[in-house]
């Protein structure tokens, strides 16, 4: 075996594959007492709003996320299924 390093379990050369939608099904299917599986990807982002910019983090996901971070909407609402499904253009804003 190899030691544990840059080059062992966890370590840099590390090859990560994205889940295909298949594995989570499989994963919601199969996998009892989680309290929430949902899909994440993430990416740093310019934001623009009138003349204020900002490199942001944004998370694509869907509503099970919220419950998957015990998150609490301060207002709005989560996303819609129908929105999900679709892959709508729509986001939840983050308070800092």
């Amino acid at each position: 075996g190899r030691p544990a390093g840059p080059g062992g379990p966890g370590g840099l050369d590390q090859v990560t594959r994205p889940l295909a939608t298949k594995d989570l099904e499989a994963l919601v299917a199969h996998l009892s007492g989680a309290r929430a599986i949902a899909p994440a990807s993430q990416k740093q982002v310019r934001v623009i709003f009138g003349t204020e910019s900002l490199t942001s983090g944004v998370t694509g996901t869907d509503s099970a996320y919220l419950d998957a971070r015990d998150w609490k909407l301060v207002s709005g609402r989560p996303f819609s299924d129908s929105e999900t499904r679709a892959g709508a253009g729509v986001c939840l804003i983050g308070e800092t």
